[in-house]
């Protein structure tokens, strides 16, 4: 996975952002520069793509925990829409504990 995404991952989609909300992170997107948003889009959709990330990896960088790898790209694929397609609908993370 690309550093720069795995960063962004564990600094913007970790547990407690997810679980308050990802509109500050889709807000925080707007400051970066038009070509770290494209690189973030394209490496987000190559991550969705290639499935490269377990469910277990994920946890490590967010806290978050998946019960299967499906679940997990599920997520990241609203995650995805919502933030680089302007979805409406927030991702909606897993259970709490």
């Amino acid at each position: 996975m690309d550093k720069t995404l795995e960063g962004f991952i564990g600094s913007y989609l970790h547990l407690e952002v997810a679980y308050e909300g990802l509109a500050d992170t889709r807000d925080v997107l707007k400051t970066f520069s038009g070509d770290a948003v494209e690189s973030l889009k394209q490496n987000f959709a190559q991550l969705i793509a290639s499935r490269e990330l377990s469910a277990l990896d994920y946890g490590y960088l967010t806290q978050m925990e998946f019960e299967s790898d499906q679940a997990l790209y599920a997520y990241l694929q609203d995650v995805y829409d919502f933030l680089f397609n302007s979805a409406q609908k927030e991702p909606e993370p897993p259970p709490y504990g």
